[in-house]
């Protein structure tokens, strides 16, 4: 499903489905101006089809667009968020070795962080239980 939500989330497919919506609204307002039984000024015919543009378009672009992008995002915010918590639990499981300076993993020996001895203190006090 990330592929396709990915696949339907590129730039490319983004920046067609821009254009195509622009250009699809654009023919409709031109259509619904030319039914109008009496004739705009150039101005106020440019100000309306800009408007009615914008009103017109955003609807779609928010279901084509806009949504899809916030959905993306919430994804990705609580996937890295739920990797977080585990580096932080991973890192409050840790114990510091004070005589040499090094933290270690209690369920592994092989993984250990070098630490300046400056830093060493202050990874106790907030590591420490």
């Amino acid at each position: 499903m990330a592929e396709r939500t990915q696949a339907r989330l590129s730039p490319g497919r983004m920046l067609f489905t821009v254009i195509g919506v622009i250009a699809l609204i654009e023919i409709i307002v031109m259509a619904l101006l030319d039914l109008l039984p009496f004739d705009l000024e150039n101005t106020s015919e440019a100000l309306v089809d800009a408007v009615l543009l914008g009103l017109l378009s955003t609807p779609l672009l928010w279901l084509l667009i806009i949504r899809p992008l916030k959905r993306a995002a919430m994804h990705d915010v609580a996937s890295n968020r739920s990797r977080l918590q585990a580096v932080i639990a991973s890192l409050l499981d840790a114990h510091i070795d004070q005589s040499s300076a090094c933290v270690g993993y209690p369920h592994t020996s092989t993984h250990s962080v070098r630490v300046a001895p400056a830093h060493s203190a202050i990874i106790e006090r907030n590591v420490a239980p």
